[in-house]
């Protein structure tokens, strides 16, 4: 087996959005000084802000698990070859369609909270198809009908089915009002891990996962890195898995306690599995190297055989899920309804977390934890002493963006060592 060598152009292809997140903070910086305020203790405040409690931390946590989901929508259609600039229209979708089976469907929690990210996935991708049925069947550009599609949601959602059909019922006899759809019940919410204890059989579900998690990172440990194979991979997999579950155990059913006001819910391992499954998809199935061919040479890509159509239409679908499972992340984890005004932007996120992740899983993840932590403490920027106004997160989110637009110029600076050694 052939080795890949890691090169100098390796390097900087590594170095290109660590440089452009660095000018960002730059950037935020001089803006921040310009505005007479510290811009040392502006960034102090915002990881105090990010990580100074463990409540802190899961706000940033929380961020970052809907910037994941969002950002993979944009990064999955990215590869096919589309500018999905509709994740925000299916990120409201997938909102709108958790507080319905929420509210409107009673289910026991392990069919109920599953039901829920079926349907909102069946639905915000069905949202996305259309923009990708106008591009096949039509050539209508995506980028027009993605936008004009987020408009549609918008309007759909929050001007018609939140304060019409779907929205909470005043108590007979009161003038008051509430805004947004009634209370999704407690079995449709997301775990708190950190301040919810589980119940008993909430406690055998978790040790499951651990099992199954332990299992397959045993079993690809070991069959990496030893030379274990056949039925003896599997007894060391199972036995490595049952010692540290039996272990698990002890902790498990002796947690008695949680610790109140922590938001942070197991969307946060969604997020993360759903990293995964989409490196899977597009770099060992063949599904994936279809959408990854189309997107490099969509004419050669059908003259190969392969159904560009039929692919375009697929990654859509997946995309607008992936968003819209980003909206049940906020209605079933914090807000347990769809609010009247919906924290609405992280589909337009999506689209800087694609940009600055290179379209990489790993690398959406990364650019998610990092503006996860930027959003999580921004907050506290705003605080006394130094009162710096929220939207400076948008800056330095805008400003490492638009140093990611200039990345062959970046890279061809980062480049010129090489060339002046070589000459």
């Amino acid at each position: 087996m052939l080795k890949r060598k890691f090169t100098y152009e390796n390097l900087v292809d590594l170095l290109v959005p660590i440089v452009c997140i660095l000018l960002g903070f730059i950037v935020g910086m001089i803006l921040i000084a310009v505005a007479g305020k510290n811009p040392f203790g502006a960034y102090f405040a915002l990881f105090q802000g990010a990580f100074g409690s463990l409540s802190n931390i899961s706000e940033a946590v929380l961020k970052t698990a809907v910037l994941i989901f969002t950002g993979l929508s944009v990064g999955l259609a990215y590869r096919v070859g589309l500018f999905n600039i509709g994740a925000e229209g299916q990120f409201i979708i997938g909102g709108i369609s958790a507080a319905f089976i929420g509210h409107w469907v009673r289910l026991p929690a392990f069919l109920h909270i599953p039901l829920i990210f079926l349907f909102a996935m069946i639905t915000s991708g069905i949202w996305a198809l259309i923009a990708g049925w106008l591009k096949v069947s039509r050539g209508v550009h995506e980028v027009i009908s993605t936008i004009m599609l987020n408009w549609v949601a918008y309007y759909l959602v929050e001007n018609w089915l939140v304060v019409g059909p779907m929205a909470v019922q005043a108590p007979s006899g009161s003038t008051i009002s509430e805004a947004g759809t009634p209370m999704i019940y407690p079995t449709a919410k997301l775990w708190r891990f950190v301040s919810d204890v589980p119940d008993l059989i909430g406690k055998i579900f978790a040790l499951i996962a651990i099992a199954l998690v332990v299992f397959f990172i045993a079993y690809y440990a070991l069959k990496r890195g030893t030379k274990i194979r056949g039925k003896a991979l599997w007894f060391f997999s199972v036995i490595t898995t049952a010692v540290i579950s039996a272990g698990s155990a002890v902790f498990v059913f002796q947690w008695q306690s949680g610790i109140p006001g922590v938001r942070m819910n197991i969307g946060i391992f969604f997020a993360l599995a759903a990293v995964v499954i989409v490196y899977f998809l597009l770099f060992r199935t063949v599904l994936g190297y279809e959408i990854r061919a189309i997107g490099f040479n969509n004419q050669a890509a059908k003259y190969a055989g392969i159904n560009v159509k039929r692919n375009i239409l697929l990654t859509m679908f997946l995309a607008g899920a992936l968003s819209g499972l980003g909206g049940v992340l906020m209605v079933c984890g914090t807000e347990f309804r769809f609010p009247g005004v919906f924290p609405g932007g992280y589909g337009f996120d999506g689209i800087a977390m694609a940009l600055i992740g290179q379209n990489s899983p790993f690398g959406i993840l990364l650019a998610s934890v990092l503006f996860g932590i930027i959003r999580g403490g921004s907050t506290a920027m705003q605080l006394p002493p130094y009162k710096i106004h929220k939207t400076f997160a948008d800056i330095i989110q805008g400003s490492v963006v638009l140093f990611i637009s200039a990345y062959y110029i970046i890279r061809y600076v980062l480049m010129l060592p090489r060339k002046r050694g070589e000459m």
